[in-house]
């Protein structure tokens, strides 16, 4: 089947394979440079084996740090929950203990080093791991910029107000950037670490779960990126060099532990909510549910507060930012949100998402499912994503399938009748008349306007949330 334009991933099979060849080890210390100082600190995350890109970053990433380079940028990919964060923290505090030793500087008076991410959730659980490595490597981590540190920690916006950050600092890591640099507003605010105003010897680092053409478009056309081509399904080609890609091969595909299911109801939103609330009420189990957007994400919470017995938690970017910090240390059973909690943010004991209406991408889908299954998280067999979709999106969704090359089951119960379409977009219809083939594909006969607006405003009124109100 043919692919839509908005759902293709990049064609990354130019790198050559052996670029990211390697042993997975079962142990950290013979990947480190200091291993009694960061061993301790990860004794307190109770890891003791690294995943295939944490190996594959311990070693090729310090030596990018270290060593001058003639291409400041790299790529460090793999699938969502494999440990990107301490696949790049570790070779950063290691790369800055360095410096200290060779300089004989244990205090400098500029920031060396900014992490910049989406947003402040994704951003104080960042701060928390990196603060415990800062333990044993006595560095000063700080996320609020009102305090010198080696390290900062924060959204691009909020690094924007630290006078001289953009001028001395040396290394940049853009996590997410497969959504920092393709939202208009971020790049903005990014643009700096791409032309001459940021320093000469600045290194850049982009960690992302996906890897989409609208991120390599806006990559710098140099030495470092070169093209971009199309290939003849006019897909972008980008020719990277081996070393400047650190990626994963499970790269854009989801976790393999969990099992995908969809579910396809006549109603497009009350019967998705209809469904949600059953699937809710029948398990006891964390469930986490993505809405496309803010006024959907509300019309669902407080559908649920009149039908559902356990009150949900909504989640949203209008909630201020310490109400959102308190309520996720809650550990909600039952969480109502948007994509705000779909990058990055890891859940503990999450064994159900479920996913109400198709997701715009396939990149949306990746990080939504990335929530569960993740490395650290305990699955289940009962681990699942769910996604609730119309009869029109249902051919949308087995577009995303397909890209995907992930199997979906088609979940039929008693929730309500299924409305999956049966009907092609265009009938087969023999006529007997001499002046057409009687095999001809000739499409149906459209209904009158009229009628047609009739049925539209009906069916506009039997879906309002307000009762006794038309919808015209």
């Amino acid at each position: 089947m043919r692919i839509p334009a908005r759902f293709r991933l990049a064609n990354l099979q130019t790198i050559p394979k052996r670029a990211n060849l390697i042993a997975a080890s079962d142990d950290f210390k013979p990947l480190l440079k200091y291993p009694t100082m960061t061993l301790n600190a990860l004794e307190e995350f109770n890891i003791t084996k690294p995943t295939l890109i944490q190996c594959l970053a311990l070693k090729r990433l310090g030596n990018f740090l270290h060593e001058k380079d003639r291409s400041r940028v790299r790529i460090l990919s793999a699938e969502t929950g494999s440990g990107k964060t301490l696949a790049y923290l570790i070779p950063i505090f290691e790369h800055l203990k360095r410096q200290e030793l060779d300089t004989e500087n244990r205090l400098f008076d500029y920031t060396r080093c900014a992490i910049l991410q989406p947003t402040n959730e994704l951003v104080d659980q960042t701060f928390q791991v990196a603060k415990k490595l800062s333990h044993s490597c006595k560095m000063r981590v700080e996320k609020t910029g009102k305090k010198m540190g080696d390290v900062y920690i924060g959204t691009p916006f909020k690094a924007g107000l630290i006078e001289g950050l953009r001028e001395k600092v040396k290394i940049v890591v853009i996590d997410e950037a497969d959504t920092l640099i393709t939202d208009p507003l971020f790049y903005r605010e990014l643009e700096w670490v791409f032309t001459q105003r940021a320093a000469a010897d600045l290194k850049v680092i982009l960690c992302s779960a996906s890897i989409s053409e609208a991120m390599l478009k806006r990559l710098p056309i140099d030495d470092s990126v070169k093209g971009p081509n199309r290939d003849k399904d006019n897909a972008i080609v980008v020719k990277l060099q081996p070393h400047q890609v650190i990626m994963s091969p499970n790269l854009h595909t989801p976790p393999p532990s969990v099992r995908h299911f969809v579910r396809v109801v006549k109603l497009a939103e009350a019967g998705r909510f209809d469904f949600i609330c059953a699937k809710v009420i029948k398990s006891h189990e964390q469930t986490i549910v993505f809405c496309n957007s803010t006024a959907v994400a509300i019309r669902l919470y407080n559908h649920m507060l009149a039908r559902h017995e356990h009150v949900p938690m909504l989640l949203h970017g209008g909630v201020p930012e310490q109400q959102r910090a308190a309520m996720l240390k809650q550990s909600p059973k039952l969480l109502i949100t948007t994509d705000l909690m779909a990058r990055g943010v890891h859940f503990q004991n999450l064994e159900h998402v479920i996913l109400c209406g198709a997701p715009p991408s396939p990149t949306d889908y990746l990080h939504r499912v990335g929530r569960i299954g993740r490395s650290g998280q305990t699955t289940s067999k009962r681990t699942r994503v769910t996604t609730v979709v119309s009869g029109k999106e249902y051919r949308f969704f087995r577009g995303l399938e397909a890209v995907l090359k992930i199997k979906v089951q088609l979940v039929k119960d008693s929730h309500g009748p299924s409305a999956i379409p049966e009907q092609p977009l265009v009938q087969a219809v023999k006529t007997t008349s001499h002046k057409t083939n009687k095999n001809a594909m000739v499409r149906p006969r459209r209904p009158h306007p009229n009628n047609a607006g009739i049925r539209r405003r009906d069916k506009a009124a039997r879906e309002s949330s307000v009762p006794g109100v038309r919808a015209f």
